[in-house]
């Protein structure tokens, strides 16, 4: 995105990995920053986020919000390409890739639209709307299942799975790109790491108040 003043002087421009804070007021399909506060790297952003908070916090143990806020950035990094990536492939978001990919996996079984709300998770409500995009669309199908005719089953159509081959063939090298400067050891470890991670997250997640720790443990 180009930074201009409302004189028309360029003043910069952010790339993708940048995080800039900017007041902005929108006129005529065009931004123009009325303050821009600070530019820098997410990782950049990240160590300045606990020096900061060291130096308020100078005896609390904080390697663990390190760890935290390089995770949510990842996250949110990871997203963010996978999404420009889903479009480039032909898809409108990647929840639509999301979607057809399960459906792919699945087959030849058909999941109920419930499975798919419920795997992805995300609303059943939500999930309506992007199956009858996905169905106009011919991606998906939708067919009254044999053991209960109030249900109904999902399947993707020829043109689905076409499209989500190809998807994911393209996702993959991104995917690849990701671990790009990791050596295989790196990249194991990682994932072990990211795995174990994860499991604890399930933990948390589950926790009524993940934040007290005496409720947690009794």
């Amino acid at each position: 995105m180009e930074i201009v003043l409302p004189s028309g002087l360029e003043i910069g421009r952010i790339n993708p990995g940048d995080l800039c804070f900017v007041d902005v007021l929108y006129v005529h399909e065009r931004y123009y920053v009325k303050l821009v506060w600070w530019l820098m790297t997410r990782s950049n952003f990240s160590r300045e986020t606990v020096d900061g908070w060291s130096r308020l916090r100078p005896d609390e143990d904080l390697f663990g919000l390190g760890v935290a806020h390089r995770l949510i950035w990842s996250g949110r990094l990871a997203e963010e390409v996978l999404e420009r990536t889903a479009i480039a492939s032909g898809l409108r978001r990647r929840g639509d890739y999301e979607v057809l990919a399960l459906l792919r996996r699945a087959e030849p079984a058909l999941l109920t639209p419930l499975q798919v709300a419920q795997q992805l998770i995300t609303s059943q409500s939500g999930m309506t709307g992007k199956l009858d995009r996905l169905e106009r669309q011919g991606l998906v199908q939708r067919s009254p299942d044999p053991e209960d005719r109030r249900a109904i089953r999902l399947g993707i159509t020829d043109a689905g799975r076409s499209l989500i081959d190809q998807a994911f063939t393209t996702c993959l090298s991104v995917y690849q790109s990701m671990l790009d400067g990791f050596t295989p050891t790196e990249g194991k470890d990682l994932d072990a790491l990211l795995d174990k991670l994860l499991t604890r997250l399930d933990e948390l997640s589950a926790m009524q108040q993940p934040w007290n720790q005496e409720l947690n443990h009794k």
